[in-house]
């Protein structure tokens, strides 16, 4: 070791026997503290980063129901990074069974409405084993739902085509030209629909017959004489779509079908209002079939 260095390290020598010990305390603890405050420092960060991934997520469920609310988009239809799988299931869900509670009552009021009275009727519609108000709104409504229409809609088409008689609901008896059920659907129509067997089940399962309905009045709602307009489409429903474009092409005279469905859901919801529209809504336009 040369000179240089061992004076060096004399020196430092010296200034440890010099060092107040207690300083030296002083100095851990301070060291230490710092070592805590930072951890501490890192925590709360990480939990100010958990509350703003909690706050964006609270604040994708607002602008979903903002967006639903003011436009009318269908949550299920926006961009996946906006809601979380779980949540926005969580929340469809949520929403379907509060609107189900509001909208079920109203919609079996309204059929309650359009039912035959008398003691007779009703005791003709239990021992057909038809469904009771109650179960048919649900039916009404899931058939809504899946064909996007407004329910009172369809209820209105069932009282137009068999005025809910018992004996033409359960499928007993058919029209003249061989229409089937409540919704009155022709037999060709059993090929074209892939949840239908038979005329029979067209006929006799009121569910299916529903179903049949609303999937055919969609039909004629996306034909190109109707884009969405609603009474074409009733007409188109009435008539078919080839008779449909003959009478217009001919300039005949329409009988009175499509106005008084368009009278009768106007009628129910002023009587038994429900502003639920389930997806989309066919256009309530001016009564002009062409």
């Amino acid at each position: 070791m040369n000179q240089s260095n061992y004076k060096l390290l004399r020196n430092i020598g010296s200034i440890w026997d010099n060092v107040d010990r207690g300083h030296l305390f002083i100095l851990g603890f301070i060291f230490l503290g710092l070592a805590f405050f930072n951890k501490g420092i890192l925590d709360r960060n990480n939990e100010i980063l958990e509350l703003q991934a909690a706050l964006e997520l609270a604040n994708s469920k607002v602008s979903v129901l903002e967006t639903e609310y003011l436009y009318g988009d269908n949550p299920s239809e926006l961009s996946p990074s906006i809601l979380e799988e779980e949540v926005h299931g969580n929340y469809v869900q949520e929403k379907e069974t509060i609107i189900r509670k509001q909208v079920i009552p109203i919609l079996a009021a309204q059929i309650e409405v359009l039912m035959p009275k008398g003691k007779k009727a009703r005791l003709a519609w239990d021992e057909a084993g038809l469904p009771q108000p109650e179960e048919m709104a649900n039916i009404y409504y899931d058939a809504a739902k899946k064909y996007q229409h407004d329910p009172t809609f369809l209820i209105s088409i069932a009282w137009a085509e068999s005025r809910f008689r018992a004996e033409i609901c359960s499928g007993k008896k058919k029209s003249s030209a061989g229409a089937l059920g409540c919704m009155q659907i022709m037999p060709q129509w059993v090929k074209e629909l892939d949840f239908v067997e038979t005329k029979e089940q067209l006929a006799g399962d009121f569910q299916t017959n529903v179903f049949a309905g609303a999937h055919i009045f969609r039909y004629y709602l996306d034909h190109r004489y109707s884009k969405d307009r609603a009474i074409p489409a009733l007409y188109m429903y009435n008539y078919g779509a080839r008779r449909y474009g003959h009478k217009v092409r001919n300039k005949t005279r329409f009988n009175g079908y499509a106005k008084s469905i368009m009278n009768k859901v106007k009628d129910l919801k002023k009587l038994i209002p429900v502003e639920i529209v389930v997806q989309k809504t066919v256009t309530v336009d001016s009564l002009n079939p062409l």
